[in-house]
């Protein structure tokens, strides 16, 4: 099946070559024989869709399918089994070309997913540099109590109970309380799993600081 000029050149401008991949195939089967399509719904966390996917199948390469409007976690890229994430629009354009240069060991990333990356990328510098901190989303504030709200802004700055106490002038008791509450509230254990939870369901944004605007691209974290 011949390949047209517009797919090749999409390859071309969109992946990178990952010699001695682990999932070139020997024998009879290839990667394309093996791979797994993950196609994410716009309607939950493509993170959750992706892990639950590597769950069924271990052990098998896995293409992520995004729809044009579903929002990107670059940090999905970096799961062993990902081999490429494209768009809906981009795989259909381009099945073929994809799937021969998937065959190669070439990783694939829609151009439209570039801009998310390099905030991503940017992001990781400024937290190395102890330059960006995070906080609640304002929507997400209004679904909680203020002192919930608070207590979780706190939180994700890096504060513990007597910190948070000596910052709010709230009583341990009341602190503790608001965090129970919400592991209760969202089956959730500790802290630990608290603050992950914030993250992938994408209810936190990050900031530089000094910056009192915020970036709505945070990446979630796995």
């Amino acid at each position: 099946m011949a390949i047209s000029t517009m797919s090749v050149n999409f390859v071309k401008q969109n992946t990178v070559e990952l010699p001695g991949s682990q999932f070139n195939q020997a024998g009879n089967k290839t990667l394309t024989d093996e791979l797994i399509t993950c196609f994410c719904d716009i309607n939950r966390s493509h993170t959750a869709q992706v892990e639950a996917m590597i769950a069924d199948h271990p052990d098998k390469p896995l293409l992520v399918v995004l729809n044009n409007e579903c929002p990107f976690d670059p940090e999905i890229c970096l799961y062993y089994n990902v081999v490429s994430v494209v768009t809906s629009t981009d795989l259909i354009r381009h099945y073929q070309a994809i799937m021969d240069h998937l065959e190669k060991g070439y990783f694939i990333l829609s151009p439209e997913l570039h801009q998310p990356v390099a905030v991503r990328i940017n992001e990781l510098k400024l937290q190395r540099a102890g330059l960006l901190e995070y906080r609640l989303k304002e929507k997400i504030k209004s679904t909680l109590t203020v002192i919930e709200a608070d207590v979780l802004d706190h939180l994700l700055a890096g504060y513990d109970t007597t910190a948070i106490q000596k910052k709010l002038f709230y009583a341990p008791s009341t602190i503790n309380t608001a965090i129970s509450r919400m592991l209760d509230r969202y089956g959730l254990h500790n802290r630990a799993e608290l603050m992950t939870f914030l993250f992938k369901q994408n209810w936190v944004e990050s900031y530089q600081k000094g910056d009192t605007s915020a970036n709505d691209n945070t990446a979630a974290i796995l």
